[in-house]
């Protein structure tokens, strides 16, 4: 007589298997908001460098003043870097490109609220440096531009002792 058994899972093992993946998805859910939150913020850095070397490389080739400044409607600069940016020949006052950001906490803090890109390529009055903060108050990046036009990042860590998200700045 052969017998076979029939083969499948008792409602314990259905049971812990549920158990152990509730567990390991309660413990992995925060990582990956803070992972999706810094791919965020480091998609809006590259956006924000390339428009920027943009500015200024229209500004060089096309020998005219290019003005980039904070925009929350991407038509008009009013200084709300947080809502958005928008690059414009000073001349003729066409926008160049505008950039529209969902995310609050990007500043720009500099000797001017605008930077302005000469024919030269320099930002003699513009230099200074954008940050951003995720909602919880961790500090993401910085991007430094000097007079010469030129972008730097900076690696901003929460142990600093000029941390901009602890200071409630931006």
């Amino acid at each position: 007589m052969n017998i076979r058994r029939e083969r499948g899972f008792t409602l314990l093992d259905a049971i812990t298997v549920t158990i152990l993946i509730s567990i390991s998805s309660a413990i992995m859910l925060p990582n990956l908001a803070g992972l999706l939150d810094r791919a965020q913020a480091d998609k809006q850095k590259e956006l924000l460098a390339a428009h920027l070397q943009s500015a200024r490389a229209h500004a060089v080739t096309h020998a005219t003043a290019v003005e980039v400044c904070g925009s929350s409607d991407g038509l008009k600069c009013d200084g709300s870097w947080k809502h958005g940016w928008l690059a414009r020949d000073q001349q003729s006052a066409h926008v160049l490109v505008g950039h529209r950001s969902d995310r609050s906490g990007l500043a720009w803090k500099g000797f001017s609220s605008e930077i302005v890109y000469l024919p030269n390529g320099t930002t003699p009055k513009s230099n200074g440096r954008f940050e951003i903060c995720s909602p919880n108050g961790e500090p993401l990046w910085s991007l430094v531009l000097n007079r010469q036009g030129r972008l730097r990042q900076e690696k901003v860590t929460q142990n600093t002792e000029r941390n901009p998200c602890q200071t409630g700045y931006p």
